[in-house]
């Protein structure tokens, strides 16, 4: 494929990702009111700052062409404080329960593994993944499994479509099981030239466009606390 074509689609997917972000942000916002006595509130507040994370990083690569600045951005700004916030949503929901230890340790944990990233392994990578990232998705899929589980049993489950919780977590399941490991391995066939680029970097949009999707969707069909 030309570059000049692929380069085309992978800025029409990039703007198409911002966008559907944005919504989801706009959607937040125009139903504050009703979770404003939440912590949900936060959540909203937290979408809307890495959004800017996400804009900041697409002006760095699609303006000045600076793809070392939208990598620091990305993975040592935006990622960190979109962990941390989600993180911070399952220690609220889980307070209480017999569970509540396991987000309070995986965002130590995953601090911990942050600061070493950012101080000592910063050149360490899995599968062209910073060390810190993939720390926090292993342990991020342990607290949604956690709190899904929780979920299943609890009374709010005959009321799941109403539930924020519910859409929350099954974006951040299905994105943080697919993106990732798309990710890889699209910068594998990146690097190496072979055909199977274009495939696996729709893949990755896709969920990423179903996570936001989920989230509106929680955001919408959720009722008052």
């Amino acid at each position: 494929m030309d570059q000049k074509i692929f380069q085309s689609i992978f800025d029409f997917l990039q703007l198409g990702l911002l966008t559907s972000q944005a919504i989801c942000c706009l959607i937040g916002v125009l139903n504050w009111k009703k979770l404003y006595a939440t912590y949900w509130k936060w959540f909203i507040v937290g979408n809307i700052i890495l959004f800017i994370g996400e804009a900041t990083t697409f002006i760095s690569i699609y303006l000045f062409r600076n793809y070392e600045l939208s990598t620091i951005i990305y993975f040592k700004l935006t990622e960190p404080l979109a962990f941390i916030l989600y993180f911070w949503i399952y220690i609220k929901f889980l307070a209480g329960s017999r569970l509540s230890k396991i987000p309070g340790i995986s965002i130590m944990l995953y601090i911990i593994s942050l600061v070493l990233n950012i101080f000592v392994l910063d050149e360490f990578v899995f599968g062209y993944l910073p060390f810190s990232f993939v720390v926090g998705v292993c342990l991020l899929l342990i607290v949604i499994v956690s709190a899904m589980l929780y979920f299943i049993f609890s009374s709010s489950i005959t009321t799941y479509r109403h539930e924020m919780i519910y859409w929350f977590s099954l974006g951040l399941l299905i994105y943080h099981l697919v993106h990732p490991l798309v990710y890889a391995l699209s910068q594998v066939n990146y690097t190496n030239r072979l055909p199977y680029i274009l495939p696996l970097i729709y893949l990755q949009y896709f969920v990423c466009f179903l996570l936001y999707a989920f989230f509106s969707i929680g955001l919408i069909w959720s009722k008052k606390k």
